[in-house]
């Protein structure tokens, strides 16, 4: 089963929040790319995530601006005893 990400359109930008975009792992080498995935059935957070390269931007008090950095995407299905299997 591979994570399913919700697409947020491009020009979707609320002022005073912050900004994410996403895209593969880039094999320049290789001219292609790969979604690792990382699959812990028994893992007590997810147990299902995958990572890429993301960018990210926010203003106010806490003024980030992170490009072409590392991301990473999980699928949270939990409750007060943990991951819901």
């Amino acid at each position: 089963m591979r994570p399913t990400r919700r697409r947020v359109p491009q020009n979707a930008k609320p002022p005073g929040l912050p900004q994410g975009a996403e895209n593969p792992l880039e094999i320049r080498s290789r001219g292609r790319n790969i979604e690792p995935v990382f699959t812990l059935p028994n893992g007590f957070e997810y147990s299902l995530s995958e990572c890429g390269r993301g960018w990210s931007a926010s203003e106010g008090m806490v003024a980030l601006n992170l490009e072409d950095s590392y991301a990473h995407w999980v699928i949270i299905d939990m409750n007060q005893h943990g991951v819901i299997r």
